[in-house]
């Protein structure tokens, strides 16, 4: 019985699915361990519905285009793919991850139509994020990172505004591997302080039980 709730208690919590989002690129990278960084680099062309681009596997109903080198959209003209809206659903795309097992990710989302927010679902969890101008007439990039402690396969994007318009992904895009932080939840600390005092409580009284055997 003393062995059954011991390993109960030293046995590890189970991982929640619930994603953490972030803007700030520094506290993204903070959060995370083995994270990479991948340059867009691509050819101006319309990719149809579905794009396989290094890691990343897009599939988007709305159509997906490539601008490479582009001048004027936006600050320092990085390359960047364009998702556009399908007109029957406000899902913009699918990105799939491959490649390996993550736990994080950071992109740079803009636009350059008029809209200027959008909402990204990691593992069933839902966040939503805005584009300033950015004096060129376009909005954005801004920058949206997220992690869990469940492996993220995929994520969905959807936008707020026109079906016509698109949201792009900017210059490059970010990775990890592994989570920076294992600490225990404090849920996770009264659990197990909580059980450790359960299982001396069982042990004093076996001993007494054992020393009143022998008396």
């Amino acid at each position: 019985m003393v062995a059954a709730v011991a390993a109960m208690v030293l046995a590890p919590a189970a991982a929640h699915a619930q994603a953490s989002f972030y803007t700030d690129v520094n506290a993204y990278q903070a959060a995370v361990t083995g994270n990479t960084t991948t340059i867009i680099t691509v050819p101006s062309s319309t990719q149809g519905t579905t794009y396989n681009y290094n890691t990343l596997s897009i599939s988007d109903p709305g159509g997906i285009q490539t601008t490479g080198n582009p001048t004027g959209d936006y600050p320092g003209g990085p390359n960047y793919i364009t998702l556009f809206d399908a007109p029957s659903a406000n899902t913009l795309a699918t990105v799939s991850l491959t490649g390996g097992s993550y736990r994080g990710g950071g992109f740079y989302f803009g636009n350059v139509g008029g809209f200027t927010s959008g909402t990204i679902t990691v593992n069933g969890t839902s966040s939503s994020f805005s584009m300033a101008d950015n004096g060129t007439g376009s909005y954005g990039p801004t920058f949206v990172g997220f992690t869990s402690s469940s492996p993220i396969t995929s994520f969905t994007l959807a936008m707020d505004g026109f079906p016509d318009y698109g949201i792009d992904m900017v210059g490059s895009y970010q990775l990890a591997t592994g989570l920076a932080s294992t600490a225990p939840e404090p849920a996770t600390w009264a659990m197990m302080i909580g059980g450790f005092g359960f299982i001396g409580g069982m042990l004093r009284r076996r001993r007494r039980e054992d020393i009143a055997a022998l008396a």
